[in-house]
């Protein structure tokens, strides 16, 4: 029953980033919020159930947004692989409630549009100006928007 609320939810949340985000975008950047779900699983669940969550939930987005089909699915998906190596049962509940939840989506954003973007900037010559210009200001964004997750576990009790 669990994964039954985690898909509802992951549907939510794409239908979030596809319909909504678009209404955020503050100079040329938006923020993602399926990187953000998919960080608080990894944290949550580990590194299989963040994987499989990346990869399904990156394939909806991109058939929903009409992008490059398998880009996001790859990066998200390689994103949780990277941030499951730091999942652990104990420190779960801990990291979700202060600032380790902000610098997990911080580097999972870097990976993420270091993939995502890796597959667009073949034919140009400055690869880390193009990722830096394209997604260094959306990684400062989807940063602050896990703000709101950061605190909404911190007001849960801890047991």
């Amino acid at each position: 029953m669990p994964f039954l609320y985690q898909a509802i939810a992951g549907f939510i949340i794409i239908v979030l980033q596809v319909l909504v985000s678009k209404f955020l975008t503050h100079g040329g950047a938006m923020p993602d919020f399926v990187l953000i779900y998919v960080v608080v699983v990894v944290l949550s669940k580990g590194q299989l159930a963040g994987e499989v969550t990346g990869f399904s939930m990156g394939l909806i987005l991109d058939i929903l947004s009409s992008g490059t089909l398998g880009a996001n699915a790859l990066a998200k998906a390689v994103m949780a692989f990277f941030l499951g190596y730091f999942y652990s049962e104990d420190l779960a509940k801990q990291r979700l409630r202060n600032w380790p939840l902000l610098a997990f989506v911080m580097l999972g954003a870097v990976i993420n549009n270091l993939i995502y973007y890796a597959l667009f900037a073949q034919a140009r010559s400055g690869f880390f100006d193009f990722v830096l210009e394209n997604g260094g200001l959306a990684t400062l964004y989807t940063t602050l928007v896990a703000l709101i997750p950061m605190f909404y576990f911190s007001r849960r009790p801890l047991y």
